[in-house]
């Protein structure tokens, strides 16, 4: 008799335990958080502060993807309007290529709406939300902030036109691309429209083209991991520099730039299973005969071995040695 009862009150507990349980920790949110308005997403944990943690990922995961299917939407709409082959490979240059939530901005307006534990389950469950409308203001404010940034540059370059203006421009465009991308999720798919007009990007690109042309700048690597040269041009190129490796007939460059890469074991170093490289990269650049500028930056890096510490190392040393040349010849 007592083993009956108890039995009846295990499964009266049983059911009122699933009667509880709320239907938003399935994933269904949408009765009582409309799509259209909000992007939900459930995170579950071993306590409270975990389950917590996890929804406001997950929700950042889903924002993400919801801005990369925006991007994609503007990159196809671009492209059927397009006529030529150049166009599209503009249009599609255009759109960014690699979008990010990178903002202090983002998911602002979230909110964590319920929280739920399952006794039988023994997990925290939470709910993140976040209302498209209440984040909209904070993207609209950020938005025209970084759209008065990129005119305030480009009147900047119609008055006194150079190359490290074209670099601040092209950040600043790719800055408010992203965020507009982002803004695009919270506002139905409508994004602002871009700071500059096609026409304005079109003569800024060729008055940059005219610029590095004038700008001809010699290159010569001295010493080193050819694979940090590479670097090293690539980002000249990025940045519109136009550069050679040799002097040609009725060709002369306005800067001549000669630098090398030297890396050293450091042998006071002790730590089983590990090396320190030292790297240090230097140069001179010349205007004429003149020397304008003495790039030296010196690194050192830890790894499991010497190929480690390089792959650690050379991005972030190619980087500065190419932006300490730019800063010098695009003056």
């Amino acid at each position: 008799m007592n083993w009956s009862i108890w039995f009846a009150l295990g499964c009266l507990s049983a059911i009122v335990n699933a009667v509880e349980r709320p239907i938003w920790v399935n994933g269904d949110t949408s009765a009582k958080y409309n799509p259209l308005r909000y992007i939900t997403a459930v995170g579950s944990g071993n306590t409270r502060e975990d389950a917590i943690a996890d929804s406001k990922k997950a929700l950042a995961e889903t924002f993400i993807a919801e801005v990369k299917s925006v991007t994609t939407s503007v990159a196809q709409s671009s492209l059927k309007s397009s006529t030529t082959a150049k166009v599209e490979g503009e249009d599609t240059q255009d759109v960014r290529k690699d979008v990010q939530i990178s903002t202090n901005i983002k998911l602002r307006g979230m909110e964590i709406k319920e929280t739920f534990y399952d006794p039988q389950a023994k997990t925290h469950y939470a709910l993140a939300v976040l209302d498209k409308m209440q984040a909209k203001s904070s993207y609209l404010m950020e938005l025209n902030k970084r759209k008065s940034r990129v005119t305030s540059l480009y009147e900047q370059f119609s008055r006194s036109a150079s190359l490290a203006l074209v670099k601040q421009l092209e950040q600043r465009l790719d800055e408010f691309d992203s965020m507009n991308n982002e803004f695009a999720v919270v506002n139905g798919g409508m994004g602002m429209q871009r700071p500059l007009s096609p026409e304005q990007l079109e003569k800024m690109r060729a008055r940059a083209l005219e610029l590095s042309s004038k700008n001809l700048v010699l290159v010569k690597f001295t010493e080193g991991d050819s694979s940090f040269h590479d670097l090293v041009m690539d980002c000249l190129a990025d940045s519109h520099v136009h550069t050679v490796s040799s002097v040609e007939e009725n060709t002369k460059p306005a800067y001549a730039v000669s630098y090398f890469l030297k890396e050293e074991l450091d042998d006071a170093f002790h730590v089983d299973g590990w090396v320190r490289y030292r790297y240090t990269a230097a140069g001179e650049i010349k205007k004429g005969a003149t020397t304008v500028g003495k790039p030296n930056i010196v690194k050192a890096e830890n790894g499991r071995g010497k190929s480690q510490c390089w792959d650690k190392t050379k991005d972030s040393l190619s980087k500065e040695m190419c932006e300490k040349i730019i800063d010098i010849v695009t003056r």
